[in-house]
């Protein structure tokens, strides 16, 4: 890798890039929209809110609110709010490689992976479902084989 030199600049390249630049800035610029596009977008946020209130409102007819006249007791309490991991899951989002390293053992190549974990938390109990997404980023340095 040491011995390779770059190829020397011509003199022309300059220009020849601002004459490009130049054209590409005066290229005309075309806006197309779908005719489609605002209906859908309205109906797809129709759809949700819809959904959303719906959900809202069955959940809240479905919660009792009759007071028991007995007073819970801390060992009952407690044991409504467990959760109880149900699983793990780890998804690799992004890979991309961050370039060609020497060093003191030879050349490395520089993978950066983008991982999101999904942990997933239930309460047998209150049939709660708490998902809990943390993203994270690994580097890895691999060796590359010269000859």
């Amino acid at each position: 890798m040491r011995r390779l030199v770059p190829s020397k600049l011509s003199v022309n390249f300059i220009n020849e890039l601002a004459l490009e630049y130049t054209k590409q800035a005066s290229a005309p610029v075309i806006k197309q929209r779908s005719r489609w596009m605002l209906p859908t977008l309205a109906a797809c946020t129709l759809v949700f809110c819809g959904t959303t209130f719906w959900k809202v409102q069955s959940a809240m007819s479905n919660q009792k609110t009759t007071v028991s006249s007995k007073t819970a007791s801390p060992t009952q309490t407690r044991s409504q709010d467990e959760f109880f991991p149900v699983s793990n899951e780890g998804r690799l989002i992004r890979a991309s490689s961050g370039g060609i390293f020497d060093s003191e053992s030879g050349p490395r190549e520089r993978l950066e992976l983008d991982f999101e974990d999904i942990h997933h938390w239930r309460n047998p109990n209150t049939a709660t479902d708490i998902r809990i997404f943390t993203p994270r980023r690994e580097v890895i340095m691999i060796p590359i084989q010269t000859d």
